[in-house]
């Protein structure tokens, strides 16, 4: 499904605009905080996920 994308291909991606790697970054926590708020936090604090249907 996804095209593996070698890493000193990455890296020169990088080079050229280290703001792409910024908004990389800042995706993979929104994506990663979402899943942990969905997974975990969703049995130990109910009230923060009431009326969101998993």
């Amino acid at each position: 499904m996804f095209r593996v994308i070698p890493v000193d291909t990455l890296i020169r991606i990088f080079q050229d605009n280290i703001f792409l790697l910024f908004y990389f970054y800042f995706i993979l926590c929104y994506i990663h905080s979402e899943y942990l708020t969905g997974q975990v936090l969703s049995g130990m604090n109910p009230e923060r996920n009431r009326g969101r249907i998993k």
